[in-house]
């Protein structure tokens, strides 16, 4: 009977040992002030359950628990949200984010070893426009898109769900062409990250 017991003790433990607790990679967060409103996006790669279950996400400001979900995609943006700009509002000063995956052995959660800054909600009035304000020849495009007026700035494609599809820096110029012939048809937001704003625009990629 010792012996069978003792057979249990070590068969639990090697089936601990064997669960995937692999972490969350590639965390990505950003996050702009639109006048005046304010939009986020947070991302994480899903990671290889190998012969586990995945269970979801915890998603975490500083040590605090804020939310467990199965998507693995947290985001506020003005095509829709699943979440809400109060995220960015914690103790009213800058944290930081991390992620952990939540295995269906025993709810195992991972460890984590990426985490991401949030500067918190941003506050202000809304600027004067200047002269030479950034334009788009055309939200709806086939395989560039063309901006006028673009000083330099950071440029970043979101898919409707929040994922970056693309990112690069203008050189300054009057007319810069970006290349998206190898983005999927549909719809995807643009952000241009000037040096005291961002610019979002509604792309429509045929």
């Amino acid at each position: 009977m010792k012996r069978f017991i003792a057979f249990l003790a070590v068969l639990s433990l090697a089936l601990s040992a064997s669960a995937q607790i692999n972490e969350i990679k590639n965390l990505y967060f950003s996050q702009w002030y639109d006048y005046p409103y304010n939009f986020f996006t947070l991302n994480w790669e899903t990671p290889d359950p190998g012969n586990d279950t995945l269970q979801g996400y915890r998603i975490y400001r500083n040590n605090e628990l804020y939310k467990t979900q199965t998507e693995n995609a947290l985001f506020h943006l003005p095509t829709g949200s699943n979440s809400s700009d109060t995220f960015l509002s914690f103790n009213n000063s800058s944290f930081y984010i991390h992620v952990v995956a939540v295995y269906n052995h025993d709810s195992l959660a991972s460890t984590y070893s990426d985490s991401t800054l949030c500067y918190g909600l941003a506050l202000g009035v809304k600027n004067d426009s200047p002269v030479n304000y950034p334009e788009i020849e055309s939200t709806i495009c086939h395989s560039a898109l063309a901006i006028n007026n673009c000083p330099q700035c950071k440029i970043t494609m979101l898919d409707l769900s929040g994922r970056p599809v693309l990112n690069q820096e203008t050189p300054q110029s009057k007319h810069t062409e970006i290349n998206i012939s190898k983005l999927t048809p549909g719809y995807y937001l643009l952000l241009l990250n000037l040096e005291n704003s961002v610019q979002t625009f509604k792309i429509l990629k045929i």
